[in-house]
């Protein structure tokens, strides 16, 4: 009898413990069904989420168990799950998929959610996609204002052509024209068939010397919304990469450096045997063009670098030309040319000897891309002698135009150690107390990235990525599958942009 009783209160507790309660899921796809996006002759609708391994799946987030069906024939397609009591209170996410010629095709909305409770959870019927309206067909225009990118000379309005792509027209070309009254702004007009909730990816490029120039990335987005519905048409309207207004007035220092170990003439392709001077020339004030020809007497409008380690040269003799110049400008694109051994007879064949024709070295400064109300305290230029391309500012310092902002006085970025390096360095930064904060006010955390990137931009390394407090901060980067060579590493908190140079040895 005692076993009896002891075989019984153990089955009662069994029972317990492998109690579940149900979960009714509830899916409303009567839009997909009268649209043609599900046809449930051949394709499934399915449910997943976190909560599959507790309902006895092998994995979250995969896979066919939980197919939804539809036995009364109202376009609600349902299934019932069991989760497990002891998970009572628990909160779980999930989405619906069709399943549509083995291809997956998820809602694109954020996760659902549902908190399990007993004795029974019947969620309520929501619609795929919560698109609950009928495809419609809408005039949608797009309008892109070009001011900055025409103000910095950038995009040319005589010469340069601007278009949109996106998923809504396969990512090909659809042109864009200039308003007539201000052709700072393109528009294209077209026509598209969509849904209340459904968003398109797309973005702005231009064409420019048989370059296309695209947005930065991410993807731009638009959601279309009930109004776009009932109008019938959707106005989407933004400046190219977001920034349509620049700082009126710029005072900096440029350091212009270049590396002539390897110059040549490209008059005659020789080799420079001997380096006496390096000058440079370009446009707006302080640099200025030589006439036509490059004629000697217009030595007074070169600017003559040094490599002896004076007048913002660090290195004596290394063959890397440098000096410091102060500009007092608006943002632009500075166009630029290097010359070897201008107005002496050791030139080579002539005082225009980097490249030929309409080729020069261009940096845009006085831009931010984090923060355009910004300019640029500072910043280094990394050229070679007769490669001429479109550089970005290096060793960037950023301030500011308003001298009320409270800036941020100690984030830093130390040059690695060692450096040179193989096949590991280390890079120490720091923090600041985030600008509007006291240090009183204890350390907020603050979204910080350290990345590495070669000498053409390409992104190889993220060493940092995550959100931090004030304070010192040391991480080492290990260079194993990358070869010898210039990399640059940059860190980034807030408008805050420091970009440093490091060199791999092997």
């Amino acid at each position: 009898m005692k076993l009896f009783i002891v075989f019984l209160i153990f089955s009662i507790s069994g029972l317990c413990l492998s109690q579940t309660y149900p979960v009714e899921f509830r899916v409303n796809m009567s839009i997909q069904l009268a649209s043609g996006k599900f046809d449930p002759a051949f394709d499934k609708i399915v449910v997943r989420g976190n909560f599959q391994t507790d309902a006895g799946d092998v994995a979250d987030w995969s896979g066919t168990m939980f197919e939804c069906k539809d036995a009364d024939n109202d376009s609600i397609y349902t299934v019932t799950i069991n989760l497990p009591s002891a998970k009572a209170g628990a909160s779980y996410e999930y989405k619906y998929i069709i399943i549509k010629n083995g291809v997956d095709n998820w809602e694109g909305i954020s996760n659902r959610t549902f908190i399990l409770t007993s004795p029974v959870l019947i969620l309520s019927v929501v619609f795929f996609n919560d698109i609950s309206k009928m495809p419609k067909e809408l005039t949608i225009t797009f309008v892109c204002n070009m001011e900055y990118e025409i103000a910095t000379g950038r995009f040319d309005l005589a010469h340069d052509s601007l278009f949109v792509s996106g998923d809504f027209n396969g990512w090909t070309k659809t042109n864009l024209i200039a308003n007539t009254t201000n052709p700072t702004y393109y528009f294209a007009e077209l026509y598209l068939t969509t849904e209340v909730g459904q968003t398109i990816n797309y973005k702005f490029a231009y064409k420019k010397n048989n370059n296309t120039i695209w947005e930065n990335d991410p993807n731009k987005t638009y959601t279309f919304n009930s109004d776009d519905y009932l109008n019938g048409c959707a106005f989407i309207e933004r400046a190219f990469n977001n920034i349509c207004c620049f700082p009126q007035s710029w005072q900096g220092k440029i350091k212009f450096t270049v590396n002539t170990s390897n110059a040549k003439s490209s008059i005659n392709g020789n080799k420079f045997s001997s380096l006496d001077n390096v000058v440079l020339t370009g446009l707006y004030s302080p640099l200025s063009f030589p006439s036509q020809g490059w004629p000697n007497e217009d030595s007074n409008k070169v600017i003559y670098l040094n490599d002896n380690g004076t007048l913002g040269d660090l290195i004596a003799g290394d063959d890397v030309w440098s000096r410091d110049i102060n500009f007092e400008l608006a943002g632009r694109l500075i166009a630029y040319k290097y010359g070897i051994n201008f107005g002496l007879p050791s030139n080579e064949g002539g005082n225009e000897n980097e490249a030929a024709l309409n080729l020069y070295h261009s940096v845009l400064i006085s831009y931010n891309p984090y923060a355009p109300f910004n300019d640029v305290e500072s910043g280094v230029t990394i050229d070679t002698f007769g490669v001429m391309v479109e550089q970005p500012l290096y060793d960037i310092v950023y301030t500011g135009v308003n001298e009320n902002i409270n800036k941020p006085l100690n984030f830093s970025l130390s040059q690695n150690f060692p450096n040179p390096f193989n096949p590991t360095t280390k890079i120490k930064y720091s923090i600041p107390v985030e600008t509007g904060h006291s240090a009183a006010g204890g350390s907020s955390l603050q979204q910080v990235l350290l990345k590495v990137y070669d000498v053409i931009g390409n992104e190889v390394a993220v060493l940092v990525n995550e959100e931090q407090p004030t304070g010192e901060y040391e991480v080492e980067f290990s260079a194993n599958r990358l070869s010898s060579g210039v990399y640059f590493y940059q860190l980034t908190q807030g408008s805050n942009i420091i970009i440093k140079k490091m060199v791999l040895l092997r």
